[in-house]
């Protein structure tokens, strides 16, 4: 197994004028704890644009999602999570990390919670129409406690 994936030098270099992005090399799991610290009001810090930018790179977006999984701390930041980057991934990359995504929902209750959290667009796309089905298969059992409840997060299971 190889370590968590660096950033390229050449797309931090897009965030160098934010005085909180690190000068040394940036793993998706560094991005990861930044972004969870990013506060919520005030301007777009590095973290949170770079999170943006990488759902770019599916499979990117389905590491940093990994790893912000088991740092959660809050069902806040579990809605952060489900309504920017998995969101994100699912409506630009759903076909291909449908797989991905029902796998770990089966084996996690935390990913579950997150997925509850999604919101599925109206779309005149037929091939995204399959996807939100089987997210909301994977997320079926968790609804009842989940995000849109008022559930709490589920603790870290580590299998992400």
């Amino acid at each position: 197994m190889t370590g968590p994936t660096v950033l390229p030098p050449d797309l931090l270099s897009r965030f160098q004028d934010d005085p909180d992005c690190p000068a040394g090399p940036v793993t998706l799991d560094d991005l990861a704890a930044h972004w969870l610290r990013a506060p919520l009001d005030g301007p777009v810090t590095w973290a949170q644009a770079c999170a943006y930018v990488i759902t770019e790179v599916p499979d990117w977006a389905w590491e940093f999602i990994t790893c912000a999984l088991p740092r959660l701390s809050s069902p806040m930041e579990a809605v952060l999570l489900a309504a920017g980057p998995v969101e994100d991934l699912v409506n630009s990359s759903g076909l291909i990390m449908i797989d991905r995504i029902e796998a770990l929902a089966e084996s996690s209750a935390r990913f579950r919670f997150v997925l509850t959290g999604i919101e599925f667009p109206q779309t005149t796309d037929p091939a995204l129409t399959p996807v939100y089905e089987r997210i909301a298969q994977a997320r079926a059992t968790a609804m009842r406690r989940g995000i849109t409840t008022g559930g709490p997060l589920p603790p870290s299971d580590n299998s992400a």
